[in-house]
């Protein structure tokens, strides 16, 4: 039996967390190199909302279709999940932004579509700039069918991303501009006073 074709699903400005989509990234020994990013829907959000339902019914369509019912050894699904889950390995508290929210995991071995505001091509080196955890996007996603030697799952597949707009980066830190006053533009020192 071929495996069913997973439609495109459209996220509507959602938070951008953990993007890995300058250049593709193996986060384990002999594991291929791939672009990741994952996605932060709101719930309460109408558009968020009606995309989680749209990927859950999709998730459902395929099983059935390529199983019937769902196999005994299929694996959970993994890519999808609520945020209070998705704990930070240091502190075993949930990620900044993620309590309340759904997190969609998406990647993709090829480089996905990689877009700027304008609509833009962005090469990899502007996305590395351009994306940030944090930032708000507008992203494409589609699901496929996983039967083979290593299990039978469904997974999601990272089409494209496109920048929104900009919000709070994930992880605190950076620096404002008013931390910036205390530097004096001269201070009199050369090189030659200091041993290298």
């Amino acid at each position: 039996m071929s495996n069913p074709v997973g439609k495109k699903i459209k996220l509507h400005n959602v938070r951008l967390s953990f993007p890995v989509l300058d250049k593709p990234k193996a986060f384990e020994e002999g594991q291929d190199p791939s672009y990741n990013a994952s996605f932060l829907l709101d719930p309460k959000n109408p558009k968020h909302a009606e995309a989680l339902k749209e990927v859950k019914a999709e998730i459902e369509r395929m099983i059935a279709e390529k199983w019937g019912t769902k196999p005994a050894r299929m694996k959970p699904i993994e890519f999808m999940a609520k945020g209070e889950t998705k704990l930070n390995s240091k502190t075993q508290e949930p990620y900044d932004g993620y309590v309340g929210m759904w997190v969609i995991g998406a990647k993709n071995k090829k480089r996905p579509a990689l877009k700027a505001r304008d609509g833009s091509d962005l090469t990899p080196e502007e996305a590395g700039r351009v994306f940030y955890g944090g930032c708000r996007v507008n992203a494409i996603i589609s699901l496929w069918v996983q039967d083979n030697k290593y299990g039978q799952a469904v997974r999601c597949n990272l089409d494209g991303v496109k920048f929104h707009t900009d919000d709070d980066a994930f992880g605190g830190g950076g620096v404002s501009d008013d931390e910036w006053d205390d530097f004096d533009d001269d201070s009199g020192a050369s090189s030659d006073d200091f041993d290298v």
